[in-house]
């Protein structure tokens, strides 16, 4: 989830003015704070995940799951209610960013609660080190236009990624995956 989660997250906050455009029209570019803010939901939502249905469900704790998703309800409506009186849509998204960065804080809670796990903070900030260079990358790129900026910046960044997932941090995942996509193409 990390070693997919941030570089997806790093690649939406990079790029949430090609998306937006791409997706909606130069219209719709005041969006692009609300995008960069909701981008985080990508790593909580799949870590939530992981705890509440991967771990307390398997493990028939489902009331804690439940218990997560009403308090992370309340928080959500709380922070509306303030929010959005103030800072308008990017209000909106910093009560749902707070929402959901609560739901997976008491997930993780009741998880790390129920099996003996450690959170795998080096992998994280390591994850996150390798993907700062694409914020360089982008700002290089975004001067040749729409197209070059978004395909460019996604493009090399995944090689670059990949291979320093691959080839210098030696994840166990993207190792396995690589030797299983060159025996099928060779």
């Amino acid at each position: 989830i990390i070693t997919v989660g941030v570089p997806l997250v790093t690649g939406v906050m990079c790029l949430a003015q090609e998306i937006i455009v791409l997706l909606a029209s130069s219209k719709f570019l005041p969006a692009k704070t609300s995008l960069i803010i909701l981008a985080p939901i990508i790593l909580l939502i799949g870590l939530s995940n992981l705890f509440g249905l991967q771990v307390l469900v398997a493990k028939g704790k489902e009331k804690f799951v439940l218990r997560s998703v009403l308090a992370g309800t309340i928080v959500s409506i709380m922070t509306n209610f303030v929010l959005i009186p103030f800072f308008f849509h990017n209000g909106a998204a910093i009560a749902t960013l707070l929402a959901e960065l609560f739901v997976t804080l008491l997930t993780g809670h009741f998880a790390f609660k129920e099996i003996n796990i450690d959170f795998m903070w080096k992998q994280f900030v390591v994850t996150i080190i390798v993907c700062l260079p694409v914020i360089l990358l982008h700002a290089i790129l975004s001067s040749y236009g729409l197209i070059i900026s978004l395909v460019g910046t996604t493009a090399i960044f995944v090689i670059y990624y990949l291979g320093i997932q691959i080839f210098i941090i030696k994840t166990d995942l993207w190792v396995e995956n690589f030797q299983k996509f060159k025996k099928k193409i060779l």
